[in-house]
């Protein structure tokens, strides 16, 4: 199996012990937290240094691909997208975080349609589902222009970081969807 994914200006890849402090960072944002369900405020490097030993034990165990989203042009980890089952059996979902610095370039797009791709070619994964909260609307954006559709499905999940309940939104990767990231070039992590 691939263990990275590849598009125009992002590269992903597994992450390593060193990526703490830089997700530590990101995470650490306030807005960037509040618009995950799992991530508390405020968040650490020994935090980090956790969440990722957490995607390597998933990893193992078939039920997360987390990457490290990396910029091409200066090495920078700009987040995480990867696939994730709930439980298993259940379908795969898309989840993704970018830090602040990085909004508003198009980068979560072009990282969903690079691990949707990735889940395509590796995973077999054709049904992909993705969830976002009610009062996230660049979240659904990115999903959209992903080849998501709202399946109109509302549902409530705990944000930890807002210690509260909230409103999510559920989408599915459309049928007709063209292959997502086409473009995109798969690479073997080696």
């Amino acid at each position: 199996m691939r263990l990275a994914f590849d598009t125009e200006r992002l590269a992903g890849r597994l992450f390593r012990d060193a990526d703490a402090a830089d997700i530590a960072a990101i995470a650490g944002d306030v807005d960037v937290a509040r618009m995950t369900g799992s991530i508390p405020h405020p968040y650490g490097v020994e935090s980090a240094e956790g969440w990722i030993l957490t995607h390597w034990g998933k990893r193992r165990r078939g039920v997360d691909h987390t990457f490290a989203v990396i910029r091409k042009n200066d090495g920078a980890l700009v987040g995480s997208a990867g696939l994730f089952k709930r439980r298993a059996g259940s379908m795969w979902e898309l989840g993704y975080m970018l830090g602040r610095n990085f909004w508003g370039r198009g980068y979560a797009t072009e990282a969903a349609r690079g691990v949707i791709a990735w889940g395509r070619a590796e995973l077999g994964a054709e049904a992909i589902t993705a969830s976002v909260f009610a009062d996230n609307p660049a979240s659904a954006r990115v999903l959209e222009k992903a080849g998501f559709v709202s399946t109109g499905e509302r549902s409530v999940a705990y944000c930890v970081a807002r210690q509260a309940p909230m409103a999510m939104l559920g989408h599915e990767l459309a049928a007709d969807a063209t292959e997502a990231g086409a473009a995109s070039r798969l690479r073997d992590a080696g």
